[in-house]
């Protein structure tokens, strides 16, 4: 495992994608792996109890897919630096967890997610969220 010789912020970087893509690649695919794998403790299924016949609005930094692993409704979730689920390459967005090289453009692909230093996170599923986001505080602004 020769990331290990690296910093974490030295490896989730826009540069390491660019210049050490078999060092990312190998640490990403591994704890991906185990972010995917892991099961959403109690805490998820307690909100959601909680907000059963609420209107309610998740903003999280978690880019796990817990939250949607648990039940919550899909278009009521803002994941402000993305999703694990889903990868990226200059063609867009897939919704399969797929790395190494895309079929289609033969470039790099990685997960969707914003990296330190990050000039080319594909911004589509996050501008869909947070419209949904804004589009659910200004209805629930106005009913008051």
């Amino acid at each position: 495992m020769i990331y290990k010789e690296y910093k974490y912020e030295e490896l989730v970087n826009s540069r390491c994608f660019e210049k050490n893509f078999e060092i990312y690649n190998e640490f990403m695919k591994i704890h991906i792996n185990e972010f995917l794998e892991a099961t959403p403790h109690k805490g998820y299924t307690e909100l959601l109890e909680k907000l059963k016949g609420k209107e309610y609005f998740i903003v999280t930094t978690n880019v796990d897919n817990k939250f949607i692993e648990s039940g919550y409704d899909k278009d009521r979730i803002f994941e402000i630096h993305g999703n694990l689920t889903k990868t990226q390459c200059k063609c867009g967005i897939q919704e399969e967890v797929l790395f190494d090289i895309c079929d289609l453009c033969r470039r790099k692909r990685r997960a969707n997610v914003v990296l330190f230093d990050d000039r080319d996170f594909n911004w589509k599923y996050w501008h869909e969220q947070s419209a949904k986001y804004k589009e659910f505080i200004r209805y629930n602004s106005i009913k008051d």
